[in-house]
């Protein structure tokens, strides 16, 4: 009986332990030039301090989600035919991060590229 009470005391206190993950996930929604979501964008986020890379691609919606990234500063790339290659550079996953990064894409070659550089503000 006192392995179980031991058992009940230490469970609420495993679930802090998982949240406390030193990854995130990088997700968001790829559109079209009317607003549609598009299939199969290759999506690739490169730790810029490591330059690892972690690779993912867009649902039938358009959604993407790249989980189980290292904390740190990015960059995304975004391609796919018909449409120019999309860049954003300046991103940052934090511990447990969930980070949204929605992209439009734009009508051209994979070869014209759009970059987007930006400071995102804390709140």
């Amino acid at each position: 009986m006192s392995s179980l009470r031991f058992a009940a005391i230490l469970l609420p206190f495993c679930s802090l332990v998982v949240a406390q993950s030193p990854l995130g996930t990088i997700t968001g929604t790829i559109t079209d030039p009317q607003g549609a979501g598009v299939e199969g964008v290759e999506v690739v986020a490169r730790n810029t301090g490591t330059n690892q890379t972690y690779r993912g691609s867009s649902t039938g919606d358009g959604t993407y989600s790249i989980p189980s990234v290292a904390v740190g500063p990015y960059e995304l790339t975004v391609s796919h035919p018909g449409f120019k290659r999309i860049q954003r550079t300046s991103l940052n996953v934090e511990v447990a991060q969930r980070l949204r990064v929605d992209l439009a894409l734009e009508i051209g070659q994979v070869t014209e590229s759009v970059v987007v550089s930006a400071e995102v503000a804390r709140v």
